[in-house]
């Protein structure tokens, strides 16, 4: 199980990189604080999640799936669950689940990125925030076999092409920007 004393730790430990997600890590240190279980999806006004930003190293590209509920393309990610270690953990679970992939591997152990975003109500659920932690992951591995239950979709990307495409979120825009410099690093 996922203490508030894990997720405290590693939003300490996270770098943001522009104003907007500053704001997104000073409203998430605030949830986190104010919240019993700021994980649980029962808490309604809304609760974190863990999101991967896959890329294969070789084809300098990201795995990002298309969301059958919100009918966009996203990174994978979801809920955390009791079962679920540490927010790293989280997202690799949710990565394999939504993708198909059967191999992921951490490029970074911190925090890569913060969103903070509206999810619409759906049936007895009302509108709430998720509070998305993400991690850099990479795979090998090009072949998916996505969750038709929750993806309509899953596709490699190249970062590039995310970067100049005004079609995609801004977030995943910033996350394709932070990964081809983290590359670029190396």
């Amino acid at each position: 199980m996922i203490t508030k004393s894990h997720i405290l730790t590693a939003l300490t430990a996270h770098s943001p990189v522009d104003d907007t997600e500053a704001a997104f890590l000073a409203q998430l240190t605030t949830f986190v604080r104010q919240h019993e279980d700021p994980c649980s999806r029962s808490t309604l006004s809304g609760h974190i999640t863990a999101a991967a930003w896959i890329i294969h190293k070789d084809t300098k590209a990201a795995l990002l799936i298309h969301h059958r509920k919100l009918n966009r393309w996203l990174q994978p990610g979801g809920h955390i669950e009791p079962q679920d270690e540490s927010l790293l953990a989280a997202s690799m679970r949710e990565a394999i689940e939504e993708t198909g992939i059967t191999t992921v591997t951490p490029l970074l152990t911190d925090i890569l990125d913060i969103d903070i975003h509206t999810i619409p109500a759906r049936g007895d659920v009302p509108e709430h925030l998720h509070y998305d932690v993400r991690f850099l992951l990479q795979s090998t591995e090009l072949h998916t076999a996505h969750d038709t239950a929750e993806v309509n979709a899953a596709s490699w990307l190249p970062l590039v092409d995310l970067c100049d495409n005004a079609q995609y979120d801004p977030s995943l825009v910033r996350l394709a920007q932070k990964s081809i410099s983290y590359l670029e690093s190396e």
